[in-house]
């Protein structure tokens, strides 16, 4: 396991283990086949360095938590209705699911909508998802999914922030070389 020193908004430390074995799962992974059990396991080890979501296994199955929020969701399903192949203006896919987090509409359906660039792309990964027919596949396919979108996000936060303080520092500089300065007497 590799240890990252980040931390998230709640202070806690994180430890990039984006697949999490609760207390009180063995009960629930009992009852998967040898099959399933090891594609958890290579999820596992793909999913090792995510920052920003877990994929959670406890009593009552799966669960998708964040790792930044206290947002989690379960019961996901591919919105049929939303469909790119029909509807080509489409560059998104919506996955509804049920709110499972700390504060919010728990147990309420909550939609999660992914932007993709084209609608081509949008087909890839609507049918991609569709073609899931197992919960670890759709659970493990979403995690990826909410993982990549923030990463994204980060990133662009990043490169905003990025900007400002270029922009700050130049505008330091130049107060420095040619603003006015105060002489003490």
């Amino acid at each position: 396991m590799q240890i990252s020193n980040n931390m998230n908004r709640f202070s806690a430390p994180q430890f990039g283990m984006a697949l999490r074995i609760n207390n009180g799962a063995e009960k629930f992974l009992q009852g998967k086949s040898m099959q399933t059990l090891e594609k958890l396991s290579k999820a596992g080890e793909e999913m090792k360095d995510f920052k920003f979501y877990d994929l959670e296994v406890g009593e009552k199955g799966y669960r998708i938590k964040s790792k930044r929020y206290a947002n989690a969701y379960i019961s996901p399903a591919l919105d049929m209705e939303r469909d790119p192949n029909k509807y080509r203006t489409f560059n998104d896919v919506t996955i509804s699911t049920i709110y499972d987090g700390v504060s919010g509409p728990n147990g309420q359906k909550y939609p999660l909508m992914f932007e993709f660039s084209n609608n081509d792309e949008a087909v890839k990964a609507y049918n991609k998802y569709k073609n899931f027919t197992s919960d670890e596949d759709k659970y493990i396919e979403l995690t990826k999914m909410l993982e990549t979108k923030d990463v994204e996000k980060a990133a662009k936060e990043a490169q905003e922030k990025k900007a400002i303080d270029a922009k700050d520092n130049f505008i330091s500089g130049l107060m420095d070389k040619f603003g006015t300065k105060k002489i003490t007497i």
